[in-house]
């Protein structure tokens, strides 16, 4: 009896460990995904910013001189030209952000994940049911587990 509860205690752990394996690979490859998304979206933003400017103040500057030299003109044109160059720079940004997290995933963190749940012996099924459990809906990960694991059962 002694033997049984000792391997049943021994058993347990080993469960216990596999699990915390698990949501530490899975906390790392999601933090992971959200560094890489934060630097190319930073890249992007200064980019867009120090590059796009330049042509903002032609397009102003030829506002200025089209219109007969009219400020009212220049102010409007002005606004509206930077407004469209924000958006610009947050299009491009969101677009940056996308395709790094998606080539980080694919290229180095896809690989890693099916190493280390193979060494763990636990399927990919468990991984992504257990990154639906713990991690939030906007998390990165989210995007790479199958679509029909991150729709709720209707029951």
């Amino acid at each position: 009896m002694a033997v049984l509860a000792l391997a049943l205690k021994e058993t347990m752990q080993a469960i216990a460990e596999k699990n915390s394996a698990l949501n530490r690979l899975i906390l790392e490859v999601n933090e992971e995904l959200e560094k890489a998304g934060k630097t190319s979206t930073s890249q992007a933003i200064n980019l867009g910013c120090s590059l796009g400017l330049l042509p903002v103040i032609i397009v102003v500057l030829l506002a200025f001189f089209i219109s007969g030299n009219s400020w009212t003109a220049t102010i409007i044109t002005a606004i509206l030209v930077l407004i469209a160059w924000i958006g610009l720079i947050n299009l491009y940004a969101h677009i940056s952000k996308s395709k790094s997290i998606e080539r980080m995933y694919r290229d180095y963190l896809a690989e890693r994940i099916s190493r280390e749940l193979r060494e763990l012996h636990l399927p990919q099924s468990q991984f992504n049911q257990t990154a639906l459990e713990i991690l939030p809906k906007s998390a990165p990960l989210h995007t790479f587990l199958p679509l029909q694991l991150t729709t709720a059962p209707t029951s």
